[in-house]
C-alpha cells in the first residue's frame, strides 16, 4: 500500500458579524455588473481579488463571489446587524491541500479582517458545517466490494440519522469503482476510483501537482473520503476551528470504526471480522487529522497545473471549431490541412488590423475572468480606501444612503 496524499478535501463554515455599508456596496455594483455582462465580475475588494457572481444563493444571501476555482466561494447577506451568522464559505479541494488546516483557517480569518468585519466582544466567531478528510492509495488487488461493507445498522432512537447504510454501488466492467455509505448532513463515507474521476474532469495536470506523479495506464489510485456533516459536527459539539483541533481526528477514526471494508463477511460474529489492511491504515491517518494536516502542495506549481489543464481545453475547442467551420464551408480533410491554418492567422490579423480596440478588450476581458491563474496574495487591509472601477459610483450612492439602511442595497 502506498500513501499518495491525505489531507482535507472541503471545508464548509459560517461566520458571524457584519461588514460595512461600503463593502456591500462594492459588491452590489459588482453584482450588477455582472448581471449585464453575463460573466463573474472580477474587483479588488480591500486588497483580496474576488469574482462577483450575477446572482445571490439560498438562505438570504444576496451576494456570491470567490476568490478562483483554487480559493474559496463566499456568500454574504445584506444585513449590518453584528450578531447574525451573515457569511458562509466553502473551501476548495486544492486550497486545503496547499494550506493545510491552520494556513486555511488564518486565511480566512484574514479576509474577514480586511473586509473590517465586526462582532460584538463574547459573540461566537465561526460554526463549523461540513469537513472531509480524503486519503488516497494505491495497492495492488485492491477492490471496494460493496458486500465486505460492515456498518453498524442498530442505534439508539435519537441516534437514528447516524444509521449507516450502502446508499449507492456504481460498476463499470463488472468492478466496483464507487461506494457511498451513508448521508450528509450526518456521516457519509466514500471509496472510489480516484483516477477515473480525475480523467473525466480534466484536471490531470494540476492532480499531478497534488500527487507527485501522473499514473500510468492500469494503475489505480484509491480514495477513501470522510465527510462530516452538521448533524454530525453538532452531535460531537465540534463547532469552532478549536474544537475541530481538539476532537476532529477522534471523530473521523469513530467513522472508519463504524463503517469498515472486512476480509470477509461469512462469520458467526460479524463485529469480529477482520479489517483489511488498506482500511487500518486509512482509519490512522484520519485519526491523525489535524497534527498530519499541514500544507503539502506549493501553489505555484497547482497554478501551472490549473492553466495547463485550461490551455488543452481551450487548444482542443480551438481545433473542433476549426474543423466544424470547415465543414460548413464545404471543405474536406485535404483542403482543411492545405488551406484552414492560413486563413485563420489571416483572420485574426484582419481583426487585430480593423478593430483593434476590441480585441483588446478581449484580452483584458479574460485577463479579468482567468486572473487566478496568476494567483494574486491576499494582502492587509489599505485603511478603508478602495482599487479599482467604479469607486465615484458607489461613493456617491454612499453619500445618498440614509443611516440604518441594510434591507438592500440600491445604487
Amino acid at each position: 500500500m502506498d500513501i499518495v496524499h491525505s489531507g482535507f478535501d472541503k471545508l464548509e463554515v459560517s461566520f458571524s458579524g457584519a461588514v460595512p455599508l461600503s463593502v456591500r456596496l462594492r459588491l452590489h455594483e459588482a453584482k450588477e455588473r455582472a448581471a449585464a455582462s453575463g460573466m463573474p465580475e472580477f474587483i479588488d475588494l480591500n486588497g483580496v481579488p474576488v469574482w462577483v457572481k450575477d446572482k445571490g444563493a439560498s438562505g438570504g444571501y444576496e451576494f456570491v463571489f470567490d476568490t478562483g476555482p483554487e480559493g474559496e466561494m463566499w456568500a454574504f447577506k445584506n444585513d449590518d446587524d453584528p450578531e447574525k451568522w451573515n457569511f458562509r464559505c466553502v473551501v476548495s479541494a486544492v486550497r486545503c491541500a496547499v494550506d493545510g488546516w491552520e494556513g486555511v483557517r488564518d486565511r480566512l480569518r484574514g479576509q474577514l479582517k480586511a473586509w473590517r468585519v465586526r462582532r460584538p466582544a463574547g459573540q461566537r466567531e465561526a460554526s463549523l458545517a461540513r469537513i472531509d478528510y480524503a486519503v488516497d492509495f494505491m495497492s495492488d488487488g485492491f477492490v471496494p466490494d460493496p458486500m465486505r461493507v460492515v456498518c453498524h445498522w442498530k442505534s439508539d432512537p435519537c441516534e437514528r440519522e447516524f444509521t449507516t447504510t450502502i446508499d449507492d454501488v456504481r460498476w463499470r466492467r463488472g468492478v466496483p469503482t464507487s461506494v457511498t455509505i451513508g448521508k450528509l448532513p450526518g456521516r457519509q463515507v466514500q471509496i472510489y476510483d480516484k483516477t477515473k474521476e480525475v480523467a473525466a474532469s480534466q484536471k490531470v495536470e494540476r492532480q499531478r501537482e497534488l500527487w507527485g506523479f501522473c499514473p500510468v495506464k492500469g494503475q489505480r489510485v484509491w480514495r477513501v473520503e470522510v465527510r462530516a456533516g452538521k448533524d454530525l459536527l453538532t452531535r460531537a459539539k465540534i463547532r469552532t476551528f478549536e474544537d475541530a483541533e481538539e476532537r476532529l481526528g477522534t471523530l473521523l477514526g469513530e467513522c472508519l470504526e463504524k463503517v469498515r471494508l472486512v476480509t470477509d463477511v461469512d462469520v458467526s460474529n460479524i463485529s469480529r471480522a477482520k479489517t483489511v489492511p488498506e482500511w487500518v491504515e486509512v482509519r490512522r491517518i484520519v485519526s491523525e487529522a489535524i497534527p498530519n494536516a499541514d500544507g503539502a502542495v506549493d501553489m505555484s506549481r497547482v497554478v501551472e497545473g490549473r492553466r495547463a489543464d485550461l490551455g488543452d481545453v481551450y487548444r482542443k475547442q480551438i481545433i473542433g471549431c476549426a474543423v466544424a467551420y470547415a465543414h460548413t464551408t464545404g471543405r474536406d480533410a485535404a483542403d482543411f490541412l492545405k488551406v484552414m491554418p492560413g486563413e485563420i492567422e489571416a483572420d485574426i490579423k484582419a481583426a487585430f488590423a480593423t478593430d483593434r480596440s476590441a480585441l483588446l478588450d478581449k484580452f483584458r476581458r479574460a485577463s479579468a475572468r482567468l486572473k487566478f491563474t496568476d494567483d494574486p496574495p491576499v494582502t492587509e487591509p489599505n485603511g478603508g480606501s478602495f482599487n479599482g472601477d467604479g469607486a465615484a459610483s458607489w461613493a456617491g450612492a454612499l453619500h445618498r444612503m440614509r443611516p440604518g439602511y441594510s434591507a438592500t442595497c440600491t445604487a
